[in-house]
């Protein structure tokens, strides 16, 4: 029975298949990282290992991580969307973001960098990073990415 069910979350979720990482502590990692408060403690490449597949992970150039706001970063990569579509015919994959509601987000102090509310016209800077690596977005309550920069 025990392994049905991990069988079918595994089939559901791809991104919690067993790494390096323990599973336990992947999983109290992953926790403290979405949902803790303490920011300073937390190591890049542990964080990097135990989000490794995970779809809230995205890796990015340094011009992207710098070049742009936090609110501009969030609609680019779906984090505050509100609708996708696919084309059949082209094989292209369409996000479409909402800027309003990332607008929305901002204005009711509901966008956060490294748990820290953020303007519309915030961009991330160099000290911003985990150990000069990666910074963790929350949109809302729930909507959570880790952006890490290209090695």
């Amino acid at each position: 029975m025990y392994t049905q069910v991990i069988a079918i979350i595994y089939a559901n979720f791809p991104w919690l298949t067993p790494i390096k990482v323990g599973g336990v502590k992947r999983a109290k990692l992953i926790t403290r990282v979405l949902f803790g408060t303490e920011i300073s403690v937390l190591n890049a490449e542990e964080v990097l290992e135990a989000l490794a597949g995970d779809p809230r992970l995205y890796t990015i150039s340094a011009d992207e991580m710098y070049g742009m706001t936090v609110m501009r970063l969030t609609i680019n990569h779906g984090v505050t969307k509100n609708a996708s579509t696919s084309l059949q015919d082209s094989g292209l994959f369409v996000r479409l973001s909402s800027i309003g509601a990332a607008k929305s987000l901002v204005a009711m102090r509901g966008l956060y960098l490294n748990n820290e509310t953020v303007d519309a016209h915030r961009r991330i800077q160099p000290g911003d990073l985990i150990d000069g690596r990666l910074v963790i977005v929350r949109a809302g309550k729930d909507k959570h990415a880790v952006f890490a920069l290209q090695a």
